[in-house]
């Protein structure tokens, strides 16, 4: 249900109790980013990936980060690469199609997923047809 968070974040703490490894928030939403800490195991890695606003601001406990024992680190997009990566692949010296071993349709999210949790192929894409 993606109209109620709350759903996933009850999901995930009572299916994953002891918490995980690694943690990396990508979406660049800092509410989110301020729930990373309770989603880390004892011992776990936080890695900030998202981009976020200059003027955004993160309300973390110093007492649970070193109470967990846990790592965070930053890590920044490649913004400079992209006019790069695309001429290679422009120029077909990456070949991605060798990559790509399955095509979904929007309407077929679900079987995308399957295939992921199978293992199945390399990398699986959504297009639209």
């Amino acid at each position: 249900d993606r109209t109620d968070a709350r759903y996933h974040h009850e999901r995930l703490l009572r299916e994953h109790q002891r918490g995980f490894d690694y943690v990396i928030e990508a979406t660049g939403s800092p509410q989110l980013c301020n729930e990373t800490l309770q989603y880390a195991r004892p011992g776990g890695r936080i890695v900030v990936y998202g981009v976020y606003p200059a003027d955004a601001r993160l309300n973390w406990s110093p007492y649970e980060i070193f109470q967990k024992q846990l790592t965070i680190v930053g890590s920044f997009a490649q913004t400079h690469c992209f006019d790069r990566a695309l001429a290679y692949l422009e120029s077909r010296q990456v070949k991605v199609n060798e990559m790509v071993t399955h095509a979904f349709a929007l309407d077929d999210y679900h079987r995308a997923l399957e295939t992921l949790r199978a293992r199945e192929g390399i990398k699986s894409i959504i297009q639209q047809f």
